[in-house]
């Protein structure tokens, strides 16, 4: 089961893009409207057709796929953070 809220957005992972229960969930989340990105590898795989966004890693290594999955995750969440500080500062 799904547990979404309003404006929540789906972050799937996989090195493949064709991992069964990850196109399961995708499907769900397209069929709920809920946004989704995709972290997919090689050439996106099945995944990529049911991602609102796909960051492909266009490898079929699986170390490398998982590693620039990883810094990409870190330099996003990075950046949200420092947008969320910044409009935090400006409000005061």
């Amino acid at each position: 089961m799904l547990l979404e809220k309003k404006n929540d957005v789906l972050i799937a992972i996989s090195t493949s893009g064709n991992s069964k229960n990850i196109i399961n969930l995708l499907k769900l989340a397209k069929k709920k409207k809920i946004a989704s990105i995709g972290f997919l590898g090689n050439k996106g795989g099945e995944a990529m057709k049911y991602c609102d966004l796909s960051l492909i890693v266009s490898s079929n290594v699986v170390a490398r796929i998982q590693e620039c999955h990883i810094f990409l995750g870190h330099h996003i969440f990075e950046s949200v953070e420092n947008l969320m500080l910044l409009r935090k500062k400006n409000k005061k």
